[in-house]
């Protein structure tokens, strides 16, 4: 998020703390959930997810997809 604190003696001190011009009116507010809890959530909602195709066979793909 563009935040560092030059003078720390840590890493963790180094890395903490949030920009002049950023707001923590927001952190701390949120829950992490995992992959399939994510995907399990957005489709109650109804959102339709389209999976990323890393590698396959072209002419299946082709068949399936078309040009």
């Amino acid at each position: 998020m563009g935040a560092s604190n030059p003078a720390a003696s840590t890493p963790e001190g180094y890395l903490g703390g949030t920009a002049p011009w950023r707001t923590d009116l927001y952190t701390g507010r949120s829950t992490l959930v995992t992959l399939r809890e994510g995907i399990e959530f957005n489709e109650k909602l109804g959102v339709k997810h389209t999976p990323e195709l890393k590698s396959g066979d072209p002419e299946r793909i082709k068949a399936i997809f078309g040009t």
